[in-house]
């Protein structure tokens, strides 16, 4: 990259906290100089209100198509930083061919650890036999499994969750309560929970169906850790515990001993770059891994109250333009509520063909 001018950035199609992320890496106190370009399939695509430049992606095309859909633009638009969202292990696979063209793959693992991270069941095993504490799951695809498999989890006395094996974020997750009707847990407006006899309606009773996993549910705090690495090691982690009442404030910490287990973990599954790492308290107060998330969280932007700018530093990090111990160290002992975020018109150029 010519050192004289600002490193191209570019976010294919992921969502719409990218908008949080842009806004770190333009705020005026950001370290990182550099131009942004985001790309969706949507023209209304939040993450774009924080771009220097927009463009629309093609819609559903397979994924070898894709890929070199994503190498001509980085070729066409001198693309110098890759940030994948879309088919994340797949663009990380090709970093070779990338790379030929001048373009730089970020990501937090390689291709086989994202593929792993992916599939919470394997993850659970994996890191189970690591030593790292998981919550108690079965992973289930049919009906008779899926009541076995209930009973038993509520046979040893464990509340009962359920989430698809394969998800993001907070999608399909639900605790099973039978002290409400179907309609009771609709009226009360939370939509975290549903009764076993609506979820057994809802799941085809004669065939397979998308593997799920039935887990106990922890009921204690819960703590999203955003963490900066390097080739396996731990440079710096914002950790914060969430609020456990709706409209409640998230805590920021350095010092917990959580700190300790991301170190772990980044070392485990050798991560790199920025990702994020989600916790739960267990009923004997052994924090419970949940998921190791190889992307920026969505509430990095929170993390940033601490005073460190996680993806300004990573990118920085990632290009050789600092050292480690150019990196602040973050403040403790914050408490953050959401910030509200201001938009402003943008135009968006069409890629797609």
């Amino acid at each position: 990259m010519n050192p004289d001018r600002k490193a191209r950035i570019w976010f294919n199609k992921t969502f719409s906290s990218v908008f949080h992320v842009l806004g770190l890496l333009r705020a005026p106190h950001s370290p990182l100089k550099a131009e942004l370009i985001c790309s969706h399939t949507e023209k209304d695509f939040l993450g774009f209100e924080g771009a220097d430049e927009c463009y629309l992606e093609p819609g559903i095309v397979k994924e070898a198509s894709y890929i070199e859909w994503c190498l001509n633009f980085c070729k066409d638009h001198q693309i110098d930083i890759f940030i994948p969202g879309k088919h994340m292990a797949s663009v990380s696979s090709q970093q070779g061919r990338f790379a030929q063209i001048g373009t730089r793959i970020l990501t937090a693992a390689k291709p086989e650890v994202i593929r792993l991270l992916d599939d919470k069941a394997a993850f659970y095993e994996k890191s189970h036999l690591a030593g790292f504490r998981v919550p108690a799951f079965i992973k289930v695809n049919n009906l008779p499994d899926f009541e076995h498999a209930r009973r038993k989890l509520a046979q040893e006395g464990l509340p009962v969750c359920l989430k698809p094996n394969r998800s993001t974020g907070g999608n399909g997750f639900r605790i099973l309560d039978d002290t409400k009707t179907g309609w009771e847990h609709c009226a009360t407006g939370d939509s975290t929970r549903i009764s076993p006899a609506v979820c057994r309606s809802l799941l085809p009773s004669d065939q397979p169906f998308r593997p799920l996993l039935l887990m106990e549910y922890l009921p204690g705090p819960e703590y999203s850790i955003d963490c900066l690495a390097h080739q396996g090691r731990l440079l710096r982690a914002v950790i914060r515990k969430k609020p456990q009442r709706p409209g409640g404030c998230q805590w920021l910490e350095t010092s917990s001993p959580l700190f300790e287990m991301a170190r772990e973990l980044t070392t485990q599954y050798h991560l790199t770059f920025l990702f994020n790492i989600q916790l739960r308290q267990a009923r004997d107060t052994t924090p419970a891994l949940l998921e190791i998330n190889p992307r920026m969280s969505g509430g990095i932007h929170m993390a940033a109250l601490s005073g460190l700018n996680l993806p300004a530093w990573g990118i920085l990090l990632a290009l050789n333009s600092c050292r480690e111990q150019d990196i602040p160290l973050p403040k403790e002992g914050v408490s953050v509520h959401q910030p509200r975020t201001a938009l402003r018109s943008t135009k968006v150029a069409s890629e797609a063909p």
